[in-house]
């Protein structure tokens, strides 16, 4: 008989890992692609294996009809990832409404995956640094995650904090 795996953990710490990787300046990404590697790199690690993770995967959630999703686990948790990069350094009222809709999209995709005891569905938030006027963002996005069964999970290359 197989153990049985905690998939769900598994990410959470692989996440955790992430953060302080980032906080430490030992990760410095510059696309959701370099996020996702990362996570495969430590479910691999901690699993043993890569049989049960795909990166890029294509779910079919109606018959023909099917939806790319960043990183699953096992055909259990599935993880849409977003990358924000603040270019500007500018939070302005069009940007934070870019970047809602991005995240809206994710969670479209998301929404998408077949809901059920055994299902797990994350978005994973990764900014590039994070200012506490950024909050009000972040609260809309997890509602609108805490209302579709989705766990957000969110991280940041650096906290700023503003000089008045």
């Amino acid at each position: 008989m197989e153990p049985v795996v905690n998939y769900v953990k598994l990410l959470e710490e692989s996440w955790e890992e992430l953060q302080n990787w980032a906080l430490k300046c030992r990760f410095d990404p510059k696309s959701e692609g370099d996020i996702q590697c990362f996570l495969y790199h430590c479910l691999v690690e901690n699993l043993g294996t890569t049989k049960d993770i795909h990166s890029e995967y294509k779910y079919e959630y109606e018959r023909g009809r099917r939806v790319r999703i960043d990183l699953v686990i096992a055909d259990k948790v599935f993880v849409e990832i977003k990358y924000i990069l603040w270019r500007t350094g500018r939070r302005t009222e069009a940007s934070w409404k870019n970047r809602k809709r991005d995240a809206e999209k994710a969670i479209g995709r998301l929404r998408l995956i077949r809901r059920d005891s055994a299902t797990y569905r994350f978005l994973a938030i990764f900014a590039e640094n994070y200012e506490k006027e950024d909050a009000p963002w972040y609260d809309d996005i997890k509602k609108l995650c805490d209302k579709s069964g989705i766990k957000m999970l969110k991280a940041c290359k650096r906290k700023v904090e503003k000089k008045v």
